[in-house]
C-alpha cells in the first residue's frame, strides 16, 4: 500500500479551514473496524499433520464480515517456522500491537508481530518463542496453558492447569521482558508464579481453571473454575497491596453463574464492569447460554438472580462449542465456534439488555464459505489506533496536543480536525470516520514511537472566532492496513 494514502483522506474527503466553529460535539461512542486473529489446529495430509496456523481476518470493505475476496490471510505458518505450536489454548495483544498465543501442549508462548508492514508474522524474527516452561531462566513450569491477558503495562499473565504436578498445583504465572530482549525467557525473574490456586497441588483435578479468562476495568485478573471439588464459578485476583503477587486475603469467589454444570471458556468485560460468561456448549439449552453480571451493591461478589446477574442469550439449535468470546468497542460480542468453526456476532440492536432479538445474532465468519477447512481454537482482536485530546479544553492562544496510540510502534500517522463530530459513517477501508468530513483540515504527520504513541502539539491563535467545540481523529498504520480511530472532542473557550 502506498504511503501517500494516508494523506490522501484529506484530498477524498475535502479540506478546509477552521474558523467559527460553534457546533458541539456530542458525545457518542466510537466504532472501528478491527482485524481479529484466530488459531487454527487442523489435520492435512497422510500421515496426519496439524498445521497449527494463525490468520487473519480483516473486513476491508465494512460490510460486518470476513467473508469477502483478500479479507483471509495466513498471518502466521507453523511449520514453516519450526513446528513451535501444538494446542494453541489462547490469545492476546498488547496495547503495543504485539500478539501473544498461549499453548497447552508445547508448554510456550509465542509472539507474533508484522515488521516489514506485509500484513503477516511469517518473516524472520517476526515471531519468536517469548517464553518455553522448559527452558526459561526463571525455573517456571507452565504445564498446561488455559489462557492468556496482557495487561496497559505489557505484563503478560497466562492461567496454568499444573494440577497434575505433585509440587505447582494451578496458578497464574506473570511474564515480563525485563530486558529488552523480547522475550521472557532468559533473565532470571522474567516469569514468576504470581498466584497459585490453594489447595490445588492434591488432589488432581480439585481445581481446573478454564479458558476464561479477563482483566477487568478495575485491573483485576477474573478466571473461571470448573474443577471436582471447588465452588465452580469466577473468581478474582487482585494485588492490592502491589508486591508482585497475590497473598490469600486477594483471591475470592466472585461469582457462582446460575448454571452450575457449567464449563465457562469465554469471559469478557464491557467498560462499566458488566462480565460476560459464554458455557462451552452441548446438551441442553443452558449448556450454550451466555450469562453476564454486575456488583451492583459493591459488596465484591455477585449476589444471586436479578438485578445482578441474568442470562442473556441461549443458542438456539444446534451444537456448538464456544472456545471464546471477545467485545468490541460498539458494544457487540464476537463468539467462536469449534464445532461449525465460525464466528458469532451478538448485538444488542433493541437495547432489551440481551441478544434474542431478530438479528442479534449473526455469522461473520465459518471456514468452508472462503473455502478453507479450519479447526477453530482461539482469537484476539488486533489494536486499532485510539486518539485523546491532552488537555481536552484550552483557552483561545492555548496549546493542547493530538495523542494518538497507534496499532503498533513506528506506524506513520496522520491527525485532523474538524468544526464537529458526527455520527460515525463507514469508510471503506479505514474504519469509522467521525467528524465533520467538509470542513476536514490535517494538522500533524509523522512515525509513532517505540511505545506506539504519536503526539502533535497544536496551537490556536488569540481569536475569538476560533472559539468553539472541534472533531479530532487520526489515521495510522503501516502498508498493509490503515485504520481511522475513535473521534475526540477539543473545546476551545474565551
Amino acid at each position: 500500500m502506498n504511503p501517500n494514502t494516508l494523506l490522501s483522506l484529506a484530498a477524498v474527503l475535502g479540506v478546509a479551514t477552521l474558523a467559527n466553529a460553534q457546533i458541539p460535539a456530542p458525545t457518542l461512542p466510537f466504532q472501528r473496524t478491527f482485524d481479529l486473529l484466530v488459531f487454527d489446529s487442523t489435520s492435512v495430509g497422510s500421515p496426519p499433520t496439524i498445521s497449527d496456523n494463525i490468520y487473519r481476518l480483516s473486513d476491508f470493505n465494512q460490510d460486518g464480515d470476513y467473508y469477502d475476496p483478500g479479507e483471509t490471510l495466513l498471518y502466521y505458518d507453523d511449520l514453516a517456522n519450526g513446528d513451535r505450536l501444538n494446542t494453541v489454548s489462547g490469545m492476546a495483544c498488547s496495547e503495543t500491537g504485539t500478539a501473544y498465543a498461549c499453548d497447552s501442549s508445547s508448554d510456550v508462548v509465542l509472539s507474533l508481530r508484522d515488521m516489514n508492514y506485509d500484513g503477516d508474522a511469517n518473516d524472520p524474527g517476526e515471531s519468536i518463542v517469548f517464553f518455553d516452561s522448559a527452558t526459561n531462566a526463571s525455573g517456571i513450569q507452565m504445564l498446561s496453558a488455559q489462557g492468556i491477558v496482557v495487561d496497559k503495562q505489557g505484563r503478560v499473565f497466562v492461567l496454568a492447569a499444573n494440577s497434575g504436578t505433585p509440587s505447582i498445583g494451578d496458578v497464574i504465572i506473570k511474564l515480563e521482558d525485563l530486558d529488552g530482549d523480547g522475550t521472557a525467557n532468559n533473565q532470571p525473574g522474567e516469569a514468576s508464579y504470581y498466584f497459585q490456586v490453594p489447595s490445588s497441588v492434591s488432589p488432581i483435578n480439585y481445581s481446573n481453571p478454564t479458558g476464561a479468562f479477563a482483566i477487568g476495568p478495575d485491573g483485576a485478573l477474573y478466571y473461571g473454575d470448573i474443577g471436582s471439588t471447588v465452588t465452580k464459578g469466577v473468581y478474582r485476583v487482585f494485588d492490592a497491596d502491589n508486591n508482585g503477587t497475590i497473598d490469600p486475603t486477594e483471591f475470592s469467589l466472585w461469582w457462582v453463574p446460575p448454571y452450575t454444570s457449567a464449563a465457562w471458556y469465554g469471559m469478557a468485560f464491557d467498560p462499566i464492569g458488566y462480565v460476560y460468561v459464554a458455557n462451552h456448549g452441548g446438551g441442553a439449552a443452558p449448556a450454550k447460554s451466555i450469562y453476564r453480571a454486575f456488583d451492583a451493591n459493591f459488596s465484591g461478589a455477585i449476589d444471586p438472580g436479578l438485578p445482578e446477574e441474568e442470562q442473556v442469550f441461549n443458542y438456539p439449535t444446534g451444537s456448538v462449542t464456544w472456545w471464546g468470546m471477545l467485545r468490541q468497542d460498539d458494544g457487540s460480542f464476537l463468539l467462536l465456534d469449534g464445532i461449525l468453526d465460525g464466528i458469532y456476532r451478538l448485538k444488542d440492536l433493541n437495547f432489551d439488555n440481551n441478544f434474542n432479538g431478530p438479528g442479534e445474532f449473526t455469522t461473520v465468519f465459518d471456514d468452508t464459505s472462503v473455502g478453507l477447512t479450519l479447526d477453530l481454537r482461539a482469537m484476539t482482536i488486533l489494536r486499532a489506533p485510539l486518539i485523546e485530546m491532552s488537555p481536552p479544553v484550552i483557552q483561545i492562544g492555548g496549546t493542547t496536543n493530538f495523542v494518538v496510540r497507534t496499532t503498533k510502534p513506528f506506524d506513520i500517522t496522520v491527525t485532523g480536525a474538524s468544526l464537529s463530530l458526527i455520527a460515525p459513517f463507514s469508510l471503506p477501508p479505514y474504519g469509522y470516520l467521525e467528524i465533520d468530513p467538509s470542513s476536514l483540515i490535517i494538522f500533524g504527520t509523522g512515525l509513532s514511537d517505540a511505545q506506539g504513541v504519536f503526539s502533535s502539539p497544536l496551537t490556536f491563535n488569540n481569536d475569538p472566532s476560533l472559539i468553539g467545540t472541534y472533531g479530532c481523529t487520526s489515521l495510522s498504520g503501516d502498508f498493509y492496513r490503515l485504520f481511522l480511530s475513535n473521534g475526540a472532542p477539543l473545546t476551545v473557550t474565551p
